[in-house]
């Protein structure tokens, strides 16, 4: 069904899961939260009313604040409700029922995602880290481009991220088959702004980036970042009819994989982490195994809780309640060492991130999964936070950047600032 608006939506699937919740509590049971939040039985049961009754206009408890926005939206409680509702929405929707109550720590946390602090950071690191680089994607899309068959959406993380954004780009050119590849801010899916409820915000991005990719006419779209393809799928899809197909990279790659002239000298054992927004929310568990598995060589040996039952590696709450979900993290880490393997792939930088800075007390190595297929083809491409990321060196990565420190367009104390950000510590000036 389509609806007029993002607003509409939430408004018809509020009053849907008003009408179907009873309160079973199931999904608050199977949470990997109720232990970072000491819930006993008679916790969980209130807990799970008075959700349900702020949705309906109750009242905005700091008990009810911290697990809405401690939720990582993971999905692991979507499968059990009895009645199919969809609780991942059912948290976004008292999100947006939170900032529109007023809630003045949600209105904070909007603040700092639409006044310019977000887009900076991104801005100042995407300066540092791709100063002399070329722009291999469209950051400007014209009114009526050359159509292209096959569209690859990079997002935001070929602005943070240009080892990931780079390999992906330099598998698709071995492959040999045409592609328009488009990425930046200007086209970001708004997910940072459904983060904090500000579905107006999220809506603009969203139809922004979708009617820019159908500017090209394409037969499918390739998402680098599956957050931005759930968004156009499960959201966008309700506001827009949308023509072309949309899948994760892998997919394509494995069409393509007889082009693909991997090499190996020796076997290699990897572990794979499932990111919530391919595998539970996407439904794409496969495609990344079975690339991997094309490798000579290489052995997936698989954690203890995967697919369906992974778990998240808390990085979503994180952002509210830093630490709140180490046990997460702790978690994985431990099925990562049973396993006896070599190196972590995952498909998400968000979560990659969060094992970056597990290494400050972990023996464990951690990689996305393109920067990983193509070192196989013979192309190196080093995550450049890497080396300090674990540390929270942001003394080594302003060395290490200094010449475009002292040329740059930022001052120091800015270079700082958006590292410190993304570091997850307190920013510190010169």
């Amino acid at each position: 069904m389509i609806y007029e608006s993002i607003r509409q939506y939430y408004s018809f699937e509020k009053q849907n899961i008003l009408k179907k919740c009873d309160g079973c509590s199931k999904c608050i049971s199977v949470c990997p939260n109720v232990a970072s939040f000491n819930l006993n039985r008679k916790d969980i049961k209130a807990l799970s009313h008075n959700l349900l009754a702020c949705l309906d206009g109750g009242p905005i408890s700091d008990q009810l604040y911290q697990w809405v926005f401690g939720c990582n939206c993971c999905g692991l409680c979507k499968d059990i409700c009895p009645q199919g509702i969809d609780t991942v929405l059912f948290n976004k929707i008292l999100r947006y029922e939170f900032l529109c109550r007023g809630d003045k720590r949600v209105k904070m946390f909007r603040k700092h995602m639409t006044q310019g602090d977000f887009s900076k950071i991104f801005k100042i690191l995407n300066h540092l880290l791709m100063k002399d680089l070329p722009v291999r994607w469209l950051t400007d899309i014209p009114e009526t481009p050359e159509p292209a068959d096959t569209v690859v959406f990079l997002g935001c993380i070929g602005l943070v991220r240009p080892d990931i954004a780079y390999s992906l780009l330099d598998v698709m050119d071995i492959i040999g088959m045409p592609y328009v590849a488009v990425g930046g801010l200007d086209f970001c899916c708004g997910s940072r702004f459904q983060f904090i409820g500000d579905v107006d915000l999220f809506e603009v991005s969203l139809r922004n980036m979708l009617v820019c990719l159908m500017k090209f006419k394409p037969k499918r779209i390739l998402y680098l970042c599956a957050e931005c393809m759930h968004n156009a799928i499960h959201v966008g899809s309700h506001i827009l009819d949308i023509p072309f197909k949309q899948e994760y990279p892998t997919k394509y790659l494995i069409e393509h994989a007889q082009k693909l002239p991997f090499e190996n000298e020796k076997p290699i054992s990897v572990s794979f982490h499932d990111s919530c927004s391919l595998g539970r929310s996407c439904g794409d568990y496969e495609s990344p195994r079975r690339l991997l598995n094309r490798i000579p060589g290489v052995e997936l040996v698989e954690m203890r809780h995967s697919r369906q039952n992974g778990y998240c590696c808390g990085a979503p709450s994180n952002a509210f309640f830093p630490g709140k979900n180490e046990n997460l993290e702790k978690m994985r880490y431990q099925e990562f060492k049973e396993t006896e393997a070599s190196t972590l792939i995952t498909t998400c930088a968000g979560c990659e991130m969060v094992y970056q800075a597990g290494d400050r007390y972990h023996d464990m190595h951690s990689s996305t999964i393109f920067p990983f297929i193509a070192e196989f083809l013979g192309i190196k491409r080093g995550n450049p936070l890497s080396p300090f990321y674990g540390r929270r060196d942001v003394d080594g990565m302003m060395e290490r950047y200094k010449e475009t420190v002292t040329d740059g367009i930022y001052t120091e104390d800015e270079y700082r600032m958006a590292i410190s950000k993304v570091f997850g510590i307190k920013p510190q000036k010169n």
